[in-house]
Formats: C-alpha cells, structure tokens, sequence
C-alpha cells in the first residue's frame, strides 16, 4: 500500500516538508476540503481519557447519535485500560500476570500470560529484527537505570548526573532478546537469566491503538481517528473529506517567541498511522546537556541526532517502531529503513534541517517553513452551507486541567473573524503563541484544519473541539440565523 519509494531521493532543507495521504497514493498537499458533515445522518463526537500508558488519548469520529458513539467509546477505553495492563512493566494487578509478573520471574519460572502479550512480543521480536536493533523489547535492564537517573535528574537538577559505564555495560549484558522464550502453545514466556527486564516503550503504545480500532471497526464504527499522546491512528475519513487530518509540532517551538510556528507540517491520513518520536517529551539536563528517554542500544547511551522524526505508516505498530529506530540511527541508514517497510518519514536534526522521505512540496516562496501550509486561498474552501453571523460559545470536556471554552466570532458574509479562549486554569496553560496559530489556522482556512496533533509541542485537542463545536452552532442555524 503506497507508491513505491526506492526511485526516491533524499533532500536536505529547512524549507521542504511531507503532505501526503496513507490511502492508495499519497496525496499532495495542494488544496482544502470542506469540515462540514454532507450527511445528517451522522455527527461528529470526541471523547478523552487520562490514564492508559499515562498520557492523554482522544477518540473522535462520526455516528448517528451520541448514544451511538458513547457505546464505541466504551469499547476503545475499556480495551486502552486492558492493554495498558497487560503491557505495565511498572505495576502489578490482581487477578491477571502482565509484563511486570514476566519481568518478576526472570530466571524462576515461566509465565502464562494473554494471547495479547504474545503477540505484542511476537511483534517487538520481529521489529528487532526489521529495525537490526534499534528497537529491543528485551533491553529493559538498561532502560531502567536512564528511568532511575532521568527521574532522579528532573527531579534533583542541580545533582543530576550520568549512570556509570560499567554500570551500562553489565546490565547491556543482559538484553539478549533471543533469551526471550515464546512459548505460544503453552501461552508462556519466559527470561531465562535473572536480571533481565522487558521494557516495550518503543512499540506498546502502537500496538494497543490499532488494537483498539479494531474492536470499534468490528462493533460497526468506519470513520474514527485515536490520538494517543501525539501517536494517531485514523480509519476512513470524515464525510466529504478523502483524509483525517494530522499536525506535526514544531520541536523547535518557543513559546517566548510570537513569531515561532508551534506546527511544523500537516499530513493527510487515511487507514493508516502518524507517529512522533522526540528528545524533549522526558529528559533530564547534565553539565548543561539536555539527555531525552531515547536510548540508542549500540552506544547505551540518549540518540542525540535528531530533535524530531515523524513517521507515517499503514500498521500502527510498525509507525511507533519506527519513529524511534529512525530517532537512533544515522540518517542514511534511516532513510533506507523507511523505504525498505514501506514508511514516509520527516527528520528534523539538531540545527534544524529538515530531511523527508515520500512525496513533499518544497517551500519555495517563503522563509516560514509553516506559512506552506497556511497561504491558502479563501476561495478554495468555501464551507458549503454559510455560517450564521454572531458569536458561539463552544465547549469541550477534554483539557488537561477540565472544560475549555472558546468564543468564534462569525461576520456579516459568514466570515470566521475570531477565536478567543473563554478564561480557565486550561486557557492559562495553551492561550500562548502555540494557541495563537492554532486560531491563525482556523481562520486563515476558514475551518479546523487538524483533527489530531502528533509531537512533543501540541496544544490541547480540547480547543480544537471546542471550536468545533461553536461552528456546529453557527451552521445549525442556517442562513439568516434563527
């Protein structure tokens, strides 16, 4: 599924991007599709949940009734919180042996665990074998000394410091995945030296989102996209639209600066994955050397190449996977990794420059890396139905810190003329420059242009929801208001 990449060739700028669509060809970015639902029958709902795999997870699509939607929304948060469980390598639970239990008993017993377990690691083994690993489910034994040291660290600034050489050398030791023991008949696995520690950062969070799409696609649900901290998942498209709509932070962002772009692209996708791996999401600062989560298994130390690599690819495990082999391995070997599995990536190194695989439009009029995307034509994206003039209210439950409102003012001519946050603990937090653009976007293509955010730097989808839903005022109206 996509074209094929081995004729393409690799280009270095700071002005060129990736637009492009996981449906059949790769769309180019060249134009604006109406938000607005053609079908009465169904209506745009989102639903957020804090918890599974610690990190903020929005579900959104299209159903015929909230009470529709409510009881797909069960289905996708109950199956979260299962696999968050079974995949914890932190906590144990009564009643169930999870990864925590594998890891307890290394160099005991073998372990009986879910079919799930087993194929999340039937997946990391063969990833440690596409990615000639870079991604090692069994390297936990030196994954959790950087925990131990990186919390410490962030918690301690002025006495952080760097594990031990020999530290990292004697528990790299013990990471041989081969000594992982599989054993899918008797539904087991077992580490065969004590000491030995699974950790599937690099892949559980994937592998339990395109889980959880599943369950809803087979309980009916078709148009649907899941956002688990930055990693998106999308099935069919909102109607009208051929893509779900993702935007990729800025690592660069700098929210002192009025002028810094908090989104660096926007990738249309469709059946398919958009996964970000990052060095400023959790890091700790030694000597004045920021040292992000991502350890590189063949220094045993944090990647420091990149300060960003998103990757779009059809299986969402397969785009967690490989946002963070592409983060550790140098960029020619990256490169080569994405068109050999079929993935489309963007590498943003540590000056800046931007390198992308796949199908981009290059920037050529503009020193606004950003601006690409947001010079759109009014004309292009007119709304189908007029939006009534006035201002709307439009609330959503899913900030961080509780309900956000914003208020859209509609002008005479059904112009999008301002969007203000309503003051809250969540305004504070996101009415910054980050915010700003978002409002900028909206109003420059005179509709939401993003459904999702993927990256470090992302503002909450609980404005973006709110906005939504004032313009779902304004249009219900009609023309001529009521």
């Amino acid at each position: 599924m996509g074209e094929n990449l081995n004729g393409a060739t690799m280009k270095d700028t700071k002005n060129k991007y990736m637009a492009f669509a996981i449906s059949g060809l790769f769309v180019i970015l060249i134009g604006i599709l109406a938000f607005v639902d053609h079908s009465p029958r169904y209506q745009r709902f989102a639903a957020h949940n804090l918890g599974p795999f610690d990190t903020l997870t929005t579900f959104m699509g299209y159903a015929e009734s909230e009470e529709a939607f409510a009881h797909y929304t069960d289905i996708v948060f109950s199956r979260l919180e299962e696999l968050h469980r079974y995949f914890d390598i932190f906590n144990e639970y009564e009643g169930i042996n999870n990864l925590y239990t594998v890891n307890a008993n290394a160099g005991i017993a073998p372990v009986v665990v879910s079919q799930d377990i087993i194929d999340l690691l039937l997946a990391a083994r063969e990833a440690y074998e596409i990615t000639d690993g870079m991604t090692n489910a069994a390297m936990g034994s030196v994954l959790r000394i950087w925990h131990e040291y990186r919390g410490h660290g962030a918690a301690n600034p002025d006495y952080a410091v760097l594990p031990s050489l020999e530290a990292l050398t004697a528990a790299a030791g013990l990471m041989d995945i081969s000594r992982v023991i599989i054993d899918e008949a008797a539904s087991t696995v077992f580490l065969e030296e004590h000491g030995m520690s699974l950790d599937v950062g690099s892949i559980a969070k994937g592998f339990a989102a395109g889980l959880v799409m599943e369950a809803a696609a087979q309980a009916g649900m078709e148009n649907m996209l899941i956002s688990a901290g930055g990693h998106v998942v999308a099935m069919g498209a909102p109607p009208g639209r051929d893509a779900w709509e993702a935007g990729i932070a800025n690592p660069m962002f700098d929210a002192d600066d009025p002028h810094a772009p908090a989104f660096g692209d926007l990738v249309f996708v469709s059946n398919g994955s958009v996964s970000t791996s990052s060095g400023d999401i959790r890091f700790f600062t030694v000597d004045g050397q920021s040292l992000g989560h991502i350890i590189d298994p063949t220094t045993l130390h944090p990647a420091q190449r990149f300060l960003q690599v998103t990757v779009i690819h059809k299986e969402s495990w397969m785009a967690d996977v490989l946002s963070t082999a592409l983060f550790i391995l140098p960029l020619e070997e990256g490169y080569a990794l994405a068109e050999r599995t079929g993935a489309h990536g963007m590498w943003i190194d540590i000056d800046g420059v931007h390198t992308v695989s796949g199908l981009y439009i290059p920037n050529q009029n503009n020193d606004n890396w950003e601006k690409h995307w947001l010079a759109i034509q009014l004309a292009d994206c007119e709304l189908p139905l007029p939006l009534t003039p006035g201002v709307f209210i439009g609330t959503d439950s899913g900030g961080h810190y509780g309900d956000v409102s914003v208020a859209v003012t509609i002008s005479f001519g059904g112009v999008i003329t301002a969007i203000e946050p309503i003051d809250s603990d969540e305004a504070a937090q996101f009415a910054d420059p980050s915010f700003e653009q978002l409002a900028e976007n909206v109003m420059t293509a005179q509709r939401p242009r993003m459904d999702a955010y993927t990256g470090a730097t992302q503002p909450s989808h609980a404005f973006l929801n709110a906005i939504w839903h004032a313009l779902e005022q304004s249009i219900a109206l009609g023309p001529g208001g009521g």
